[in-house]
């Protein structure tokens, strides 16, 4: 179906908008506007060797700010450092180990209800373990393979995970500078990206458990209907900019902990696709100009900036332009690759 003529307005005036905007990070950056703590870059990984890693996550109730609106409920995971659990996070810590570690992830639930994480890729005995609220479990599994994955709840998920409930585990090979073990997997700065949404309406009903999600079909805002769209648990203009220098290979880690697709693009560039739920795909690698992370999934690209010209600023966004908070634009699933 061809689209309409008022549509191909629309996006060609969001992707002109998008350009524009693009030409004013830079000052907004060196200004720090925009944005709730530096540019992102990233090193290269550290090379590891196979060890025991323990993990202690507390499950908890908090808030967050979200442009034009403030103290969002969620439920989120939080790290202990042995001096109680911090404030829930959205998403929760990003978990880094080595391959061939042996990774045990204790749970402190502090939530009213009952609580399990699943960690998607890892063979687990048991594979969920129920904790049940002010309790507590353990969780061990095997980081066998390399790659990008997410950990989430696996109770009572639809409610939980839209709630906050979810993060990034990120297993590394024995090889720095890497995200698998093929040569043509090296990078130069890396990012992780969890992409979500949220329905204020959810998180700020009374008992999240009684919310209807369905609705009436008829009425398009009843029932579940994300209208803030995030990366790494904020909507623009508060993403944080990715920092990398020209001719920098740049990994991208998307892992979609929500309950929709998105399409992610670089404008611009093309992303060589490596890797979809972590399985590696290295030696077929093909460019992209927009990818979808179904929900649930990961993915890994590589973007070569040989050829960007430092003060470059290019808009990385969602494709069905979900750049919006609330209906305001821009916002949203937006961020900025910025080149030095």
């Amino acid at each position: 179906m061809r689209a309409s003529p008022r549509k191909t307005i629309r996006r060609a005036s969001i992707l002109l908008a998008l350009a524009l905007l693009a030409a004013s990070i830079p000052a907004l950056v060196q200004s720090g506007a925009g944005a709730t703590g530096p540019a992102i870059q990233a090193t290269p990984a550290v090379s590891g060797v196979a060890d025991a890693e323990t993990i202690d996550l507390c499950a908890d109730e908090g808030t967050i700010d979200l442009p034009g609106l403030a103290d969002v409920p969620i439920w989120g995971f939080s790290l202990d450092p042995g001096t109680g659990c911090g404030p829930a996070t959205l998403p929760g810590p990003m978990l880094s180990v080595d391959a061939g570690d042996v990774v045990t992830v204790n749970l402190q639930n502090n939530l009213d209800e009952d609580v399990s994480i699943v960690f998607p890729g890892q063979d687990l005995a048991p594979n969920a373990v129920v904790v049940p609220a002010a309790g507590s479990g353990s969780y061990t599994f095997t980081a066998s393979d390399p790659g990008t994955f997410l950990y989430e709840s696996g109770t009572n998920t639809s409610v939980q995970v839209a709630m906050g409930l979810y993060g990034a585990l990120v297993v590394r090979p024995l090889t720095a500078g890497r995200a698998y073990d093929d040569p043509a997997a090296e990078y130069d700065v890396e990012q992780v990206l969890v992409l979500s949404e949220i329905d204020p309406n959810l998180n700020s009903y009374p008992d999240p458990n009684d919310f209807d999600f369905v609705g009436d079909p008829d009425v398009y805002t009843d029932g579940y209907h994300p209208t803030y769209f995030l990366i790494n648990g904020e909507a623009y203009p508060d993403t944080n900019p990715i920092a990398a220098a020209s001719g920098d290979l740049v990994l991208l880690r998307y892992a979609n902990a929500g309950l929709s697709h998105h399409t992610m693009t670089l404008l611009g560039q093309h992303q060589r696709v490596i890797a979809k739920d972590a399985y590696p795909s290295v030696a077929n690698a093909y460019d992209a100009v927009a990818e979808t992370v179904p929900a649930g999934s990961t993915l890994d690209t590589i973007v070569t900036l040989a050829g960007v010209a430092g003060g470059s600023t290019l808009p990385l966004y969602n494709r069905q332009l979900d750049v919006t908070n609330d209906g305001a634009y821009p916002g949203g699933m937006l961020t900025f690759l910025t080149v030095s």
